[in-house]
């Protein structure tokens, strides 16, 4: 979870600030049918979408990243709770149950 930045988002902020800290949302699809296969006898997972935002404000952040797991009807979670993202991934998220790990 990335800090706010009034003045630039996106590409223009981190080429102007590249140690700006980043939200990044990457959805995956998790396919079960591996586990039968006796070669992998795990699951597989394919990626199927990237979200990437830097600067915007925490208010805006929000609404992209609900509409985002609404969108691809996300289940489980998994955040840096370094920092606030152990807040947001919660209040996003929050019929499911943290996982600490």
């Amino acid at each position: 979870m990335q800090g706010e930045d009034e003045q630039m988002t996106g590409d223009e902020l981190r080429a102007a600030k590249p140690e700006k800290d980043s939200t990044v949302a990457t959805i995956f699809e998790v396919d079960l049918t591996t586990v039968r296969d006796p070669l992998l006898a795990e699951a597989s997972y394919r990626l199927v979408g990237v979200y990437c935002d830097t600067g915007s404000k925490h208010t805006l952040l929000y609404g992209q990243l609900r509409a985002l797991f609404e969108y691809w009807t996300v289940r489980h979670i998994v955040a840096d709770a370094s920092g606030v993202g152990q807040g947001w991934s919660h209040f996003c998220h929050p019929d499911r149950p943290l996982e600490r790990r």
